[in-house]
This record gives C-alpha cells, structure tokens and sequence, in this order.
C-alpha cells in the first residue's frame, strides 16, 4: 500500500524479512534494492557523484510519513523540504540552544516526524552527538545518560515514568542532562516537576501528533 501510493521507484531495505519485502516491492512495481552489512557503497561503486546539491524548493515534499491505521485505513502526510528545515532549525536554535559540545539522546522512532526534526537533524545541523537505542529500557537509558553525559533527552511519556522509577532504584549520575523532549501526549504536570526537580533540567511538553511539526510548552 505505501509503496504504492507514493509511487515509490526503488526501495533500501536491510536483511530483515527480506523474501517478504522483496515479494511486496514487485507486487508494487518499485525496484528492490537490498542493503547488506557496507551500506550502499557497493551499489555507488563507480559512481561519479554530483559536484553540488540538486535543488529543492522549500514547498517540494521531502519525506511521506505514515500515520497510525484507522478505521478508514492508512493514511498518510506529506512534509516539505521548508517543514523539515524550519522545524529543525527553531528546535536546535531555538528550543534546545544546541552545540557541538551536546549530546542528544533520542529514544524516538526515524520514520516519524518527531524523530527527524527533533532528534536526527537538529543535531546534525549542530554538530551534537547523538546517541540511540534501538529498544528502551529505563534502566539502560540511564546508564547510557551517564556514561556518554547526555544533555538533552528526547521520549515519550511512558520513558519518563519508567526513568523515574529506574532512577529510585539505581544510583546513577544524570546531572549532565540540562532540557527534554516530551512527545505523544502530553505528560502529567506532577510527573513532569518530579523529573524536573530529580534529574535538575527543563522539561519541554509538545502538543501535536507524531507525524507533523509541533509546538512546545
């Protein structure tokens, strides 16, 4: 179906549920491309590249982001080349005041919204590190706060109970975290003062829908 209805030419996929994969990308008549252990480098091999960026104009649709199914099926949303770089570029500037010297944590999903333009690209365009998990869990979050001395903290309200919780339980020092991202829905205010006053930062609570920009409390 989204294959379909993007139109897709090709698609990158890694070994994971490859024969199913493949079998959907012909039934679409989308090229499938699989991606091994190197990447794509072997696919690019020969390729001369491109001396400069091929223009886009900020109205030009960038990325097509699949919502949560519903009764009327999956739908879909659209975003802008000017959606992703303003959203981005008010949330590393702006909202988050994001350095080379920060490191990210984003516990948010790739294929969303939220995750592109809060964790991804802000803290490319800044230069930050940025760490990730490809599972949460409370307690390994903490240690991975503590060990790689994580400034901001990207989750939903689920992580910040279980962090809290974990936290009671587990000795670890998170003081190096200074602002958070609460996305999804909105957290608890009692919740959201306890974490503020346990780990000594500034909790930023989205409202929107995972898909789309957001705004922020």
């Amino acid at each position: 179906f989204f294959l379909t209805i993007t139109d897709s030419r090709a698609l990158f996929f890694g070994p994971r549920h490859a024969t199913a994969t493949t079998a959907a990308a012909v039934a679409a008549g989308t090229q499938p491309v699989e991606v091994g252990r190197h990447g794509i480098a072997r696919l690019i091999a020969g390729y001369p590249g491109r001396a400069r960026p091929v223009p886009r104009a900020a109205d030009d649709t960038a990325v097509i982001l699949q919502k949560a199914l519903n009764t009327n099926g999956p739908r879909t949303v659209e975003l802008t080349h000017g959606d992703l770089f303003s959203t981005q570029a008010v949330t590393a500037c702006g909202l988050l005041q994001l350095g080379p010297d920060d490191v990210v944590m984003a516990c948010l999903p790739l294929f969303e919204g939220f995750g592109i333009m809060c964790g991804l690209m802000p803290a490319v365009c800044a230069g930050a590190n940025l760490v990730l998990m490809p599972k949460f869990d409370a307690r390994a979050a903490l240690k991975e706060i503590a060990a790689q001395r994580v400034t901001v903290f990207e989750g939903e309200p689920a992580m910040y109970m279980a962090m809290l919780d974990a936290a009671d339980r587990y000795s670890l020092d998170c003081s190096s975290l200074r602002v958070c991202i609460v996305v999804g829905e909105p957290l608890p205010t009692d919740v959201l003062r306890r974490f503020e006053n346990r780990f000594g930062c500034v909790v930023l609570d989205q409202y929107g829908v995972a898909e789309t920009p957001a705004a922020f409390g």
